[in-house]
Order: C-alpha cells, then sequence, then structure tokens
C-alpha cells in the first residue's frame, strides 16, 4: 500500500514554511533572558562553595541554604540580563540593533513567546498593506491634483 501523496508534493508550488524570507521585509524580536543557564551555572557555582566549606557548614540544611542562595542570586541576575534572537534566522540580536546582521532583515517587532509569532507576523503584514493603501491614495491625490491646472476657461456669472 502506497503512502498517500501530500498536496505540495504533487502540486510543486511555493511552500508556505521553510523558504527564503523575501529581501526587505521585517523580521520579529524574540525577547529572552538569560534566566535557566545563570541559575544552573549558579547552581554549581554554589556546590563548589558548599565543597569547600564542607567542614564549616555542620548542619545539613546549611548546604541547602548555600546552594538555594546561590540559586536565587543566579535567577535575579540572569532575568536582568537579554538574550535575544531573530525568530528567522535563530541568530543572536543586541538590544540596541534594530536590523539582524545575518539574514540582513530589519526588526519590524518583538514578541516574548515563540507561540505569539503567527500572529505578531499577520499584524505586520496588516500594517505593511494599511501602509501600502495609504501611500497610494497619497500618491492618486497628488497626480489628481496635478491634472486639476488651472487652464479652463473662465466662467461667467
Amino acid at each position: 500500500m502506497e503512502p498517500t501523496p501530500f498536496a505540495d508534493d504533487d502540486a510543486g508550488g511555493r511552500i508556505r514554511f521553510g523558504r527564503r524570507r523575501r529581501k526587505g521585509l521585517p523580521v520579529l524580536r524574540l525577547r529572552a533572558t538569560k534566566t535557566k543557564s545563570t541559575i544552573f551555572f549558579a547552581t554549581f557555582a554554589g556546590l563548589a562553595v558548599v565543597a569547600g566549606l564542607h567542614d564549616r557548614l555542620g548542619h545539613p540544611f546549611a548546604f541547602i541554604a548555600v546552594v538555594g542562595l546561590f540559586a536565587v542570586v543566579g535567577a535575579i541576575v540572569g532575568s536582568k540580563r537579554r538574550a535575544d534572537t531573530c525568530v528567522q534566522c535563530e541568530s543572536a540580536l543586541a538590544v540596541e540593533i534594530d536590523r539582524c546582521v545575518r539574514c540582513d532583515a530589519p526588526i519590524g517587532g518583538e514578541i516574548t513567546r515563540l507561540r505569539d509569532r503567527a500572529a505578531a507576523e499577520e499584524k505586520m503584514r496588516q500594517e505593511r498593506v494599511a501602509a501600502r493603501k495609504l501611500a497610494e491614495a497619497e500618491r492618486r491625490l497628488a497626480n489628481d491634483d496635478d491634472d486639476d491646472d488651472d487652464d479652463d476657461p473662465p466662467s461667467s456669472t
């Protein structure tokens, strides 16, 4: 029994996801922090301190308190450190830049969760369409004003 082919296999048309982005289209910045990695490294630093002070810390809860203190400090420090990425090419983005270095696309907006990507891209698309329609209307209005020269004969009243 042969598997059923996908519609995209026979159509030969464009595939929506996985294609290259058109040049000049804006991309989204995924805002993130380094909280998880900093907690991880701070916890290991706390374990190293506990290993060095194992003879001075008598009570077992002191071990847990020191490691927990390091983890909390790591969470606080990590929540302040930004780790933004480009949604399109997944490269790291500095906070101050407004253009992705890797895919050479302008940053059009920010999202905090990856699941918000589709809605944010649709919103950016609608804003581009609205801006294009506004520019076309202004251009049409400017062309209409240019056509209305005062070369008509004056009307006699």
